[in-house]
């Protein structure tokens, strides 16, 4: 099991939630899941910031640096198309850390649903619009999305002429797989724990917030008004990383 972080390029808010990012990145990761498969377990986005995690079958063992650069790619052309930018989205590969236990996997669940409130950016997981598999994992709610197919679109001339759109967009579908430790649960024990997980952890969150300082949350409407290329206020403090 692997916990992967993808941070954009000076910290920008290129993620920041809108209809086109969380398209983007839905079908970005749909795509490269289907080119390189692994078992995705959870996604979830902050406003400059992606956490994933996901587990390798014996068969998928040399997936996971594909399947990232993929992703990685296929977002950055899109994104980079949407902002009408160039060069670097992503401020280096993925950082990949192996997750050593059944607790460290759920408390990285509930940390990346959560991230959000700890930021003080909304008061509730389920308030963030941004791209996250939380209602998926709590509810069962579907993951489709669309996108259009470049080499097709290209093919068909529809640089200099017009075309219906739905000869060069296609549709893929994400399939999230449970925690190795939750493969015997059912389907609803899964939500409720996922649920119970992520209330746990917004409280905790929260506590966290308000010791940073953080008394207010910013909300939606808020941060619908902030620009992508704006960027944290607050200097990022680094330490070591555990080697353990």
């Amino acid at each position: 099991m692997y916990h992967a972080t993808l941070n954009c390029i000076d910290r920008m808010f290129l993620l920041k939630p809108s209809p086109e990012v969380n398209r983007t990145l839905g079908a970005g990761l749909g795509r490269a899941l289907d080119r390189h498969p692994v078992m995705l377990h959870s996604a979830t986005t902050n406003m400059n910031h992606m956490e994933l995690m996901f587990s390798l079958a014996g068969d998928q063992l040399h997936n996971a640096s594909p399947f990232l650069q993929l992703f990685q790619s296929i977002v950055a052309k899109e994104l980079n198309r949407h902002y009408g930018r160039e060069g670097h989205f992503w401020s280096s590969r993925a950082k990949v850390e192996e997750i050593i236990s059944d607790k460290r996997a759920e408390t990285l669940l509930g940390y990346g649903a959560c991230n959000v409130v700890k930021d003080g950016l909304v008061e509730k997981a389920a308030h963030w619009k941004g791209f996250s598999t939380t209602e998926a994992l709590s509810k069962g709610t579907p993951l489709e999305f669309e996108y259009i197919d470049r080499t097709l679109w290209w093919k068909l001339g529809a640089d200099h002429r017009e075309v219906d759109p739905s000869e060069y967009t296609k549709k893929v579908c994400i399939e999230l797989t449970p925690l190795p430790s939750w493969k015997a649960l059912s389907k609803s024990a899964q939500q409720t724990r996922f649920r119970r997980i992520v209330r746990d952890r917004e409280k905790q969150a929260e506590k966290e917030r308000l010791a940073e300082g953080i008394v207010k949350v910013k909300g939606m409407a808020q941060i619908e008004r902030e620009s992508p290329f704006d960027k944290p206020q607050r200097r990022r403090e680094k330490s070591p990383q555990p080697l353990c």
